[in-house]
């Protein structure tokens, strides 16, 4: 690799650790962000702003102006909130920033950045492999995994290596469609779902099934046989965990299935009692009484936290040995619908049907596959009915928005 290849390919070569540096410094992570951000004023200089004509940005930037409004005139916490809603609009810049570095100038490479990507996200499934089969449950850098049957890698006590998996994953698998490797996509799909499953992150584990379930359904120029192998093989890995693999087994089919929805808990209890049994069901309805009482504007960003306390007492089927009050409600529409009401959901709503929208009209675009996994995996992190993290929180929102980038290649006018 000589001088000139690095000069010509260093804003690939920077931007291909994004996974890296996301599962090891997320401050890291977010200084590449700025750093992209940065470049693409000195490209553009003064016409950055003739990306906010674009019809797209202008409903992110209206989403952004009301999370200001919301935190300055509704927060029952106003500095709390800011500190929440001032720094979104750097992810607004960052599409704006990778669409246009990658798609446009074409300065970052897009092959070579997928396949550093690739190759980070190899070793980290290698390095998840590793600690499951190390007697102490130690990682190749001696990281640990402060509970028991599940596995972080790389990330020692944080609980995200998953969502890196196939927040990144997605954009590989659709980008090796579009370039019709389907070995490669295969074959990478299947370490994927491998890893993610490694890790025993239950609600991870059912994204990435819905992810691949559809993304092959809808996958274009991919034979018949091809896509039945897949069903199969993706049949019996999945059961392959849920039978054999005993981790898998302890935390999908005894915890769940035997434990807490078996047929005589459920004869018992009607189902809101069983759901408020669940990990996080005290949570989800704390965060939906919240929003009963503030339904038009919310309590404001990042305010869950404080107001949660105030409504433990209006929980029908309390349960002191369950959480109730944590950061943020663990479900992505119960934190916009408690903490921005039901304007912060609607225009939120309006934001993913424009892209759900756009997927449906594109799907005899020769791009189509490309846009199909990320578009997918926005899907799973928002509309399913699952727990996830904060939608506000770096690690979340930085993986988030740039799939959201790889979608806005098709959405400019």
């Amino acid at each position: 690799m000589n001088l000139s290849y690095l000069k010509k390919n260093i804003l690939t070569i920077i931007a291909g650790t994004y996974p890296l540096l996301m599962a090891t410094s997320i401050l890291f992570a977010e200084i590449l962000s700025i750093v992209l951000i940065l470049v693409i004023f000195f490209f553009l200089r003064g016409k950055i702003f003739l990306f906010f004509k674009n019809y797209y940005i202008k409903i992110l930037i209206i989403f952004f102006l009301y999370l200001i409004f919301n935190s300055l005139l509704i927060s029952k916490n106003i500095s709390l909130s800011l500190e929440r809603s001032l720094p979104f609009i750097r992810f607004i810049l960052l599409i704006v920033a990778f669409s246009f570095l990658t798609f446009e100038k074409k300065i970052i490479k897009i092959e070579l950045l997928i396949n550093l990507w690739s190759i980070t996200l190899l070793f980290l499934n290698l390095d998840l492999v590793y600690q499951y089969y190390n007697s102490e449950n130690k990682d190749l850098f001696g990281f640990q995994s402060p509970y028991p049957g599940r596995l972080s890698g790389i990330m020692g006590e944080e609980m995200k290596i998953a969502l890196i998996l196939y927040g990144f994953g997605s954009i590989i698998i659709s980008y090796f469609a579009f370039k019709k490797k389907f070995n490669q996509l295969i074959i990478f799909s299947f370490i994927t779902l491998i890893g993610v499953f490694l890790t025993n992150e239950r609600s991870n584990i059912l994204k990435l099934i819905f992810i691949l379930f559809f993304f092959f359904i809808f996958l274009k120029n991919m034979n018949f046989k091809k896509k039945i192998f897949i069903f199969f093989l993706t049949s019996f890995i999945i059961l392959f965990f849920l039978t054999l693999h005993k981790p898998s087994y302890q935390r999908f089919v005894k915890e769940k299935i035997f434990n807490q929805f078996s047929y005589q808990d459920l004869k018992n209890k009607n189902f809101i009692e069983a759901i408020s049994n669940s990990n996080y069901g005290q949570t989800f309805f704390l965060a939906y009484n919240i929003f009963i009482d503030n339904i038009v504007f919310g309590v404001g960003q990042k305010t869950f936290r404080v107001e949660c306390q105030k409504y433990i007492n209006t929980l029908k089927y309390y349960n002191p040995q369950l959480p109730t009050c944590s950061t943020h409600p663990h479900n992505t529409i119960i934190e916009i619908a408690s903490e921005l009401g039901l304007i912060g959901i609607l225009i939120f709503f309006f934001i993913m049907y424009l892209v759900i929208f756009k997927l449906i009209r594109k799907n005899k675009h020769k791009d189509f596959n490309l846009m199909l996994g990320p578009i997918l995996f926005m899907i799973s992190q928002t509309l399913l009915p699952l727990p996830s993290g904060s939608f506000f929180t770096n690690y979340f929102a930085i993986i988030f928005w740039l799939n959201f980038a790889f979608v806005f290649k098709f959405l400019k006018n």
